[in-house]
């Protein structure tokens, strides 16, 4: 019996092994595409950013335009004020260039305003694409790790059922029926090890007396709490785990 109980055990490390695999092939995939939407993410806010800056650009440029056609009518109002008649098309006049001057000097401030701005964002443009770039690097990275990860379980999986095939061949069929009843219900984990009379599964206390029982190996004991197969290792290495 013994014997059995080690090769429960040993079924339940692979069941569990499988288990693991198998969930974590659901879970790559999920990860793959948070991986390319957070990229996606990152790569249209540099663009959101970039179009920001081209839009700054394109203002200040036709604010550029908007001075240089206030300038020319600046010129022309001048020329004009030599040809004036009287002091009041005098007046008039330079009531006009001083409106020019003050909408020149308003396009000059709001130019070197938008100046100030344009070196500002391009400095973080810069800097953010350099980020980008790290980031691409670090997330196509990550990406290839998982995908050869995700390419690598199958083999696994493969290899996990021959070993099984090759672990049940060795059990007895009605208490193979029992792990597998128990598992069942449990969540997967039908059987674990004692540690320093510990149940590793729900992790009370067994009593001395029953502890002593399950030391001996003689038949299949279950936990008192959580219902589990309990198997000692004559050298005491905990190898089971898990909740009620």
């Amino acid at each position: 019996m013994e014997r059995q109980l080690l090769l429960l055990l040993d079924l339940q490390e692979v069941d569990t092994r499988q288990a693991e695999l198998v969930k974590r092939k659901e879970e790559l995939p999920k990860e793959i595409a948070r991986l390319t939407s957070e990229l996606a993410e990152r790569e249209e806010a540099l663009r959101r950013e970039e179009s920001e800056y081209e839009d700054l650009q394109r203002r200040r440029r036709m604010q550029e335009r908007e001075l240089e056609g206030a300038n020319e009518t600046l010129k022309r109002y001048k020329r004009q004020l030599l040809d004036v008649k009287t002091n009041k098309e005098y007046t008039a006049m330079l009531h006009e260039i001083e409106n020019q001057n003050k909408k020149i000097s308003d396009f000059e401030e709001e130019i070197i305003t938008m100046l100030e701005e344009g070196d500002t964002r391009s400095a973080a443009l810069e800097e953010h694409r350099s980020d980008l770039e790290k980031e691409r690097v670090r997330i196509e990275s990550t990406k290839n790790e998982r995908e050869e990860e995700l390419g690598s379980i199958d083999g696994q999986v493969e290899d996990l059922e021959r070993a099984r095939a090759e672990l049940v061949k060795g059990i007895d069929e009605r208490i193979l029926e029992k792990y597998e009843r128990i598992r069942l219900g449990k969540k997967g984990l039908a059987v674990v090890a004692i540690d320093k009379a510990l149940c590793t599964g729900c992790f009370s206390t067994l009593p001395p007396q029953f502890f002593n029982e399950i030391r001996l190996g003689a038949e299949i004991h279950t936990c008192e709490s959580c219902g589990r197969i309990l198997v000692w290792r004559k050298d005491e290495q905990t190898r089971g785990g898990g909740s009620s």
